[in-house]
């Protein structure tokens, strides 16, 4: 019996043991397998070979205990095994128990809820974010447009949403005010103008079609004001964190959001019963824990940054703005594009540089690969580049904002996302191109 539990307890150790030994890093620095903080956990595995001999053989072998009568008492080692074994087992039970009872509901993300196919939405309690009764940022507004009103909505992204600044001081909001003057200024033009912001995180050129196709439209807008760019860009990529297979030209590799949300909120709404097999929260906590665990070691892999020179879904991208256009118009609105500003350049400060991440994390491949900085120039040059193609070819107006913001860490946050002056200098561009043509006629 002894021998057999003490081969038992050996196979565990080597099956754990060799499951660790055998992984490879995503990308190796020791013994062409390891990456540095994984090449730790290897030698301490190796060495806890030696306790875990030293806790077997005490635990299998017998044990005397003298009592204080005198007597002695033998306890053999598989009863010891018996007893540590129950003593785990209701350990296990107990933890069971206490994570059923005060089961919690995760509580929702603050600005994202789940859309069904635009993936994310604002959630219209976010006064924070000051997100409007319709889920748009903005003020609170009535469906119908009243009299004697001129309706912007601007569609895009993150860039166009600007959540990392507050609401008074976005782009969208700076606009508002300066129009509204410019309105007020104009003799006999007695007219009143609402500018809405209709963008949001992750949301690529395709979220935007289906936006207005399904909810601006609803709105009577006199102008739809768009730019994309950088989330079409990445979605020519298929990051393990976020996306599921190899490219699709409908973007439903991607799962962005929804990704991070089922990630983050697991599923399961409401714990299993108190007194039920099958479904285990501590199974789930443990398997949580070592997730993070290592992803947490994953992260000491070093990312390779290579040339990228062509983007799967530029040819998605120059689709759904052409099919901007015709929705827009077929409804008899004006539409206007703009490029979409960006950081990459040759010649950043390291602080610029490290702030420089969309590559290294939307692009990054199950191999540990990333476009370059260079790489990423030339995606965001290509697709401008097709926003002033389609724009040329339809007679759209354009607003050359990429050109309107220096690349320095004064005007970006990060690759694309803009800083208080920025979005200044964003609101004013638009206000002089609009007030310098005829499209607020």
């Amino acid at each position: 019996m002894k021998t057999l539990l003490a081969c038992i307890s050996f196979a565990l150790f080597a099956f754990f043991y060799f499951g660790v030994v055998l992984h490879t890093s995503d990308a190796p620095q020791y013994l062409g397998k390891y990456s540095a903080k994984y090449m730790l956990v290897v030698v301490v595995v190796t060495f806890a070979a030696l306790p875990w001999a030293w806790a077997t053989r005490s635990l299998i072998s017998d044990s005397e205990v003298a009592l204080r009568s005198g007597r002695t008492v033998v306890i053999r080692g598989q009863h010891k095994v018996l007893f540590y074994s129950l003593l785990f087992a209701l350990l296990c039970l107990g933890a069971e128990g206490a994570l059923r009872l005060t089961f919690v509901k995760p509580p929702p993300k603050t600005h994202d809820l789940y859309h069904p196919y635009l993936q994310n939405a604002l959630n219209p309690t976010d006064t924070e974010l000051h997100v409007n009764n319709h889920g748009f940022r903005g003020e609170d507004m009535a469906m119908a447009k009243p009299n004697g009103t001129f309706r912007i909505f601007v569609l895009g992204g993150s860039t166009v949403l600007s959540s990392r600044v507050d609401y008074e001081k976005s782009h969208v909001r700076l606009l508002a005010h300066s129009l509204q003057d410019l309105f007020a200024q104009a003799p006999g033009d007695d007219r009143k103008v609402e500018v809405f912001n209709a963008g949001n995180h992750w949301h690529t050129s395709q979220h935007s079609l289906m936006k207005y196709l399904f909810q601006v439209k609803d709105f009577d807008p006199d102008l739809v004001i768009v730019w994309h760019g950088i989330n079409d860009l990445y979605r020519s990529c298929s990051p393990p964190r976020f996306s599921r297979g190899v490219y699709q030209a409908d973007y439903s590799h991607f799962w962005g959001p929804t990704a991070e949300m089922v990630m983050k909120h697991e599923q399961l709404p409401d714990p299993p019963p108190l007194f039920s097999f099958g479904e285990s929260l501590l199974a789930r906590r443990l398997s949580s824990f070592t997730n993070a665990l290592y992803q947490d070691f994953r992260k000491d892999d070093p990312i390779r940054l290579v040339d990228v020179d062509e983007f799967a879904s530029l040819a998605a991208f120059e689709r759904n703005m052409r099919g901007i256009i015709h929705a827009v118009r077929g409804d008899g609105k004006r539409v206007v594009f703009a490029t979409q500003p960006y950081l990459y350049r040759e010649g950043l400060s390291p602080e610029e540089l490290s702030n420089v991440k969309f590559g290294k994390f939307m692009c990054v491949t199950s191999d540990g690969e990333a476009p370059n900085l260079a790489s990423m120039a030339l995606g965001m040059k290509n697709f401008n580049d097709a926003t002033r193609k389609i724009a040329k070819e339809a007679g759209v107006p354009l607003i050359e904002l990429a050109a309107a913001l220096p690349k320095t860490g004064e005007y970006f946050l990060d690759d694309v996302h803009y800083t208080e002056k920025a979005n200044a200098v964003v609101a004013r561009s638009i206000h002089d191109f609009l007030a310098n043509s005829r499209l607020l006629e």
